[in-house]
């Protein structure tokens, strides 16, 4: 019987998002942009923790695309695809032996360390592209 794919959430948007009030709409694509930006920097970082023989289990890793509902946002980050079993046995086995930096729970662990200051550059990109697209970001004063 197949596992379900390793996963792991990152939220923390919806607060931002209930304060956007009417501008939700314009700011849910780049919403989906910096949160898929986050995810892929997490997996860059697990994949130098991947166990790792052939690379076949480095390789599977994915991020999947963003998905915005109900004020939350949810972005996959995942290993193993068809061989989900392997990846869930390497990432949840602390008893078995990897190569020096290799180990078991090589995408919690990432992930975790990710978590320290998320909202601080949750925010800081979304204002960076709102301000590079046209629009106003927060702190700044509009002129009359």
């Amino acid at each position: 019987m197949a596992r379900a794919p390793i996963t792991v959430t990152l939220a923390g948007y919806g607060k931002f998002m209930k304060t956007m009030g009417d501008a939700r709409q314009s700011v849910l694509p780049i919403a989906k942009e910096v949160l898929y930006s986050e995810a892929q920097s997490i997996l860059r970082e697990s994949r130098m923790e991947v166990p790792f023989l052939y690379g076949f289990l480095s390789a599977s890793g994915r991020v999947h695309e963003p998905v915005i509902y109900d004020n939350k946002a949810l972005v996959e980050i995942s290993y193993g695809g068809a061989s989900v079993d392997y990846a869930f046995d390497q990432h949840e086995n602390e008893t078995w032996k990897h190569a020096p930096g290799r180990k078991a729970f090589y995408l919690r662990d990432p992930v975790e360390e990710a978590r320290k200051g998320f909202g601080g550059r949750l925010q800081r990109q979304m204002q960076r592209l709102l301000y590079a697209r046209g629009g106003h970001s927060a702190g700044q004063e509009e002129q009359i």
